[in-house]
């Protein structure tokens, strides 16, 4: 049983996207990011998931989030906002950001093939123990509380996961094989291998996706964001906390106009490719060639971007 996030910012001209602006206008680029949302959340309507939530910044819900739980998002840097979502819930979760619209569902299938047969052969072993189990009176002081029931005796307390200020020589995703590996590189996973967590490595450096089966929000306060070590540090965590972490593609996440055309060309029949189409005839985007303040890496913009779930590494 899996729920699926999406963390978005309304998209209003100004608010999201700037760095596209220069060449689309300030309206062009708040289309675009409504695109890209728009896809996403239509990947992720289609996933078999139990629960659907937007942890939204903005007044306006987009139409496509029609019937999903809204989660306002909290104040603080980005992540504490992350932190916050994985707090809020006690069931395995995937969260992803909305400057992907390329994923797909077969892309994120393995995250709930996996969890959602294991949760339903525990609900079946449960069953079968209740079945014959001989009852037995039940004192009120005996009875816990359900935010109790999801506790883990392997789940490591915040003390334990919060990262040193400086993590030396953090783990790069490269050292895992796509598909996933075990913490010891050694062991081999087999198919009755636990995965604590699923991690999708952006090629800037961030990340465009993370799953937890006991989502805590220890395990991503205090990461350093914006910057282009930011998803190593995120693994560093994961791998320091004792977790069986697989790998979902690399992708591109939109940041740029270069990273505009990159994944219009590899999701063609996407709103966010068909969108980013119309701009490029009337804009002539081709013939865009970026200033040097614009090609300089590991720059921030002058308003956050609070619509991605990673922030960005190194511009390409």
């Amino acid at each position: 049983m899996t729920v699926i996030v999406v963390i978005a910012k309304e998209c209003l001209p100004g608010k999201v996207k700037t760095r596209l602006h220069p060449p689309l206008s300030l309206e062009q680029a708040a289309s675009l990011a409504a695109a890209s949302l728009a896809d996403t959340l239509a990947v992720a309507g289609e996933l078999p998931a139990t629960r659907r939530i937007l942890a939204f910044d903005g007044v306006t819900v987009p139409a496509e989030a029609s019937g999903w739980e809204i989660l306002p998002q909290t104040g603080g840097g980005l992540d504490e906002r992350l932190a916050a979502i994985f707090d809020h819930l006690d069931e395995p979760t995937l969260l992803l950001g909305m400057d992907t619209p390329q994923i797909s569902t077969a892309l994120l299938a393995p995250v709930f093939h996996e969890w959602n047969e294991q949760s339903t052969a525990q609900l079946g072993s449960t069953a079968r123990l209740r079945s014959t189990a001989q009852p037995r009176a039940t004192a009120p002081n005996d009875v816990t509380a359900s935010s109790d029931l999801t506790a883990s005796s392997d789940l490591i307390a915040p003390q334990d996961v919060t990262a040193p200020s400086t993590v030396p020589a953090p783990r790069s995703p490269d050292s895992i094989p796509e598909g996933g590996a075990p913490r010891d590189p050694n062991q081999a996973l087999d198919s009755q291998s636990a995965v604590d967590a699923w991690f999708g490595p952006a090629d800037d450096g961030g990340f465009w996706a993370l799953a937890l089966k006991n989502p805590t929000g220890a395990l991503l306060r205090g990461i350093p964001m914006s910057r282009a070590d930011t998803g190593a540090h995120q693994l560093q965590r994961l791998d320091d906390a004792g977790l069986t972490v697989r790998l979902l593609p690399s992708l591109t996440d939109v940041d740029t106009i270069a990273d505009a055309r990159t994944v219009a060309a590899s999701a063609p029949n996407t709103r966010f490719a068909r969108a980013f189409a119309r701009m490029n005839s009337s804009a002539r985007l081709d013939d865009y060639e970026p200033s040097a303040g614009e090609q300089a890496t590991g720059e921030l913009d002058a308003e956050p971007n609070a619509d991605i779930l990673f922030v960005r590494g190194t511009s390409s």
